[in-house]
């Protein structure tokens, strides 16, 4: 993206939603002497990352967090000198389904995740080793999310694990998700 001196306070950049990456794009730009306008359709700021109240504690409205290993996402908090603020745990995964809450973070809470008959749970695991080594995003562009996962991990697996995900994150447009947004999360 190009910006020229048209750039002034009476002809801000536009940046919509105030998520994450809305707000470090207006941040960036800023810090850069360029004038920003963000624009955001919620009551408050945050996007996914924000939360909400349910029986008087917060809830996070998507899952997110925050990896020791994420050097851009660290970097940006000391900068905001916010970093004091981050509380580091150890957590577990869990993924509830059907009324149980099931282990979900380690290879034998895979293994043992019942919901999946025992040979797709092997292909899921193999299909995230394999994702992790994939270095072209773009051979999976022009594949469907659930058409990619299927072929790799199963139907049954898919229809469990990965298709409740897309649905609640995308809604109708679960079977327009690139395979290669999938493996970015992967």
């Amino acid at each position: 993206m190009i910006f020229d001196k048209t750039t002034t306070p009476d002809n801000p950049i536009a940046i919509i939603g105030g998520g994450l990456a809305g707000l470090s794009a207006a941040h960036d730009l800023g810090k850069n002497g360029l004038s920003v306008i963000l624009l955001e359709g919620e009551s408050e700021l945050g996007g996914l990352a924000s939360s909400f109240k349910l029986n008087h504690a917060p809830l996070e409205r998507f899952y997110h967090f925050i990896c020791r290993s994420d050097t851009h996402l660290l970097a940006l908090a000391d900068e905001l000198g916010i970093s004091a603020a981050l509380h580091w745990r150890q957590v577990s995964t869990g993924y509830f389904h059907n009324g149980k809450l099931y282990p979900f973070g380690t290879p034998f809470s895979l293994l043992r995740f019942s919901p999946v008959p025992f040979t797709q749970r092997i292909r899921f695991g193999l299909n995230i080793l394999k994702a992790r080594y994939l270095r072209d995003w773009r051979v999976l562009e022009h594949r469907s999310a659930k058409e990619w996962l299927v072929s790799n991990i199963g139907e049954k697996a898919y229809a469990v694990i990965w298709e409740p995900l897309l649905r609640v994150k995308f809604g109708a447009a679960e079977d327009q998700i690139s395979a290669a947004w999938i493996w970015h999360r992967i």
